[in-house]
């Protein structure tokens, strides 16, 4: 299973950005500021389960669905400007092989 959305960043100062999926107090957050364009860009991230370098991910409590996600953006050295665009973003979940 993946999560996916389309993007297009205008942040200036930014020196970190993250994307949190949540289920109440716990959660899992990834790193997402090598991965952010400024034109229209398509993203997928294989969920923490799903993804084979689950590393990537980290981890606090044990979620097991997701109730809400937040983009979470950071500047240490002036006043975050611009603006972050996103559409359809949406859950996708892979088809599984059938037997023969």
């Amino acid at each position: 299973m993946s999560f996916v959305f389309t993007h297009s960043n205008h942040i200036a100062n930014l020196d970190s950005a993250t994307l949190t999926l949540f289920q109440d107090q716990v959660y899992w957050e990834k790193d997402i500021l090598q991965d952010l364009a400024s034109d229209w860009k398509t993203i997928e991230y294989l969920l923490p389960s799903f993804d084979p370098e689950g590393s990537s991910w980290k981890r606090t409590g044990f979620p097991t669905k997701i109730k809400y996600i937040l983009f979470k953006f950071n500047s240490k050295s002036a006043p975050l400007t611009g603006s972050f665009e996103i559409r359809n973003a949406h859950l996708i979940r892979a088809m599984q092989k059938t037997r023969a």
